[in-house]
């Protein structure tokens, strides 16, 4: 029978704001990723220069963010 104390979760109990909130942190948490590309691709020149270094070693680093989150969306 079980535990009388410790009931299984019942997912359809969400209020309609516990189930919009859920919907908008996911999301702002879906957004993050393109947002993100979009804010660092710009600014690619500059931080090569800062870094002195060239844009096509930092371009490993947008290959390395693509695959970070591509594998990340992958387990979820």
């Amino acid at each position: 029978m079980g535990d009388p104390l410790h009931k299984p979760y019942d997912q359809a109990v969400l209020s309609r704001s516990r189930r919009l909130s859920i919907a908008i942190i996911l999301g702002i948490l879906a957004a993050f990723g393109p947002l993100s590309m979009d804010m660092y691709l710009p600014a690619l020149p500059k931080i090569a220069k800062d870094f002195h270094t060239n844009a096509s070693f930092l371009q490993l680093t947008i290959t390395f963010f693509v695959l970070v989150l591509a594998s990340l969306k992958r387990l979820v």
